[in-house]
């Protein structure tokens, strides 16, 4: 989080990151899923705890992500430099 108020991204550019996408993506499906098989709807909200596995998926890191199973390129966020 950058201290000028300035510099932060807004809602809308967090929104767009991908691990927030993957995250939402990940909400709904959970939810769906529940509602398919008569289970609490709970399991696709973000207080629901997660498996092993969750962060990384939803980073891109390993399989299902890069190639190199290096994750996402931080070094820019929201259209700017690093920090």
């Amino acid at each position: 989080m950058r201290q000028d108020p300035e510099l932060r991204p807004t809602i809308e550019e967090v929104c767009m990151e991908e691990p927030v996408q993957q995250g939402r993506a990940w909400m709904a499906e959970k939810r769906t899923e529940a509602a398919l098989n008569g289970s609490s709807l709970y399991r696709g909200s973000p207080l629901a705890g997660e498996s092993e596995g969750f962060l990384s998926q939803v980073l891109g890191i390993g399989e299902g992500g890069d190639e190199g199973g290096d994750g996402m390129d931080y070094t820019t966020c929201c259209g700017q430099e690093g920090e």
